[in-house]
Formats: structure tokens, sequence, C-alpha cells
């Protein structure tokens, strides 16, 4: 993406994991193919050495964990409280303190 200037953020809200066995470990996940869980890793690294803040919004336990191990990639190639997991329930205006 073609970004302008200033704060970079993705919200990505979702109800399942993502394909690989690293990031769907209880789920029904039918995909063996390592390359989805390398093209995710290399997403989550980019994104952490460009600033992009990541908030993660889920709607059950196995899309939870999956923004777990997001974080802990994300988290190896950048500082900060940057990955936020939230559930999805929740009022999108506290995320972004919008009054």
């Amino acid at each position: 993406m073609k970004w302008r200037d200033g704060k970079r953020i993705i919200v990505h809200i979702c109800d399942a994991p993502a394909h690989g066995k690293k990031y769907s470990k209880d789920s029904n996940d039918n995909h063996k193919d390592k390359k989805f869980e390398l093209e995710l890793d290399d997403l989550l690294k980019k994104c952490a050495e460009k600033n992009i803040e990541i908030i993660g919004m889920y709607k059950n336990e196995n899309a939870k964990d999956c923004f777990e191990e997001c974080k802990k990639i994300y988290n190896k190639y950048r500082i900060g409280n940057s990955f936020i997991i939230d559930e999805y329930n929740r009022n999108l205006t506290s995320l972004f303190k919008i009054k």
C-alpha cells in the first residue's frame, strides 16, 4: 500500500485464526502447506519494521490465540506496545480515544 505521512494503523477483525498449524493450534485447519505461515511471518515483520501499528480484534478464543502468536512475531522486530489485541464486542471508540 502507498501510505501518506502520519500514523499507520491496521485494524484486523476476525472470527477464525490464520491458516497453518503455527497460527491455528486448536482449530481444524487443513492447510498443511507452510507457505501460509511463512507469508504471515514475513508480513508481520514488514509491518513491525515500518512502524505500522496493528489492532487485532477477535470474536473467539482460536482467533485470540492466533493474534497472540502474531504479536510474538511482530515484537521480534519492533519494541513497544504497538500490537493491541482486544475482543470484538468492545466499543472501538475507546481504542482510538474518540469522543
